[in-house]
């Protein structure tokens, strides 16, 4: 099960004249299902909930109207795999 949150704000600056987007989230992830394969069990895996990720960045989006429409994009994103055990067996 995850949960999630974002944050962001759309601006009109200058009269309309500039434009500013920005966003920021963080997704959080509990027992991600994955495959285990103990050694020796010659491909009889099983599925498990193992482990935990989060995901968190930002995206910014500036623009301005003019012969060349210029424009500012920067985007940050990290996912990350916590507490994570692969070495579980059956119960």
């Amino acid at each position: 099960m995850g949960k999630g949150f974002r944050v962001g704000s759309k601006n009109r600056l200058l009269g309309g004249a500039v434009r500013i987007d920005a966003s920021a989230y963080l997704i959080k992830w509990d027992d991600i299902q994955q495959l285990v394969n103990p050694s020796g069990c010659a491909g009889n895996g099983f599925r498990d909930n193992l482990g935990q990720a989060r995901s968190r960045g930002f995206d910014l989006r500036a623009s301005a109207p003019g012969d060349s429409a210029q424009r500012l994009t920067s985007v940050r994103h990290e996912v990350r795999l916590i507490n994570h055990s692969s070495e579980r067996t059956p119960s």
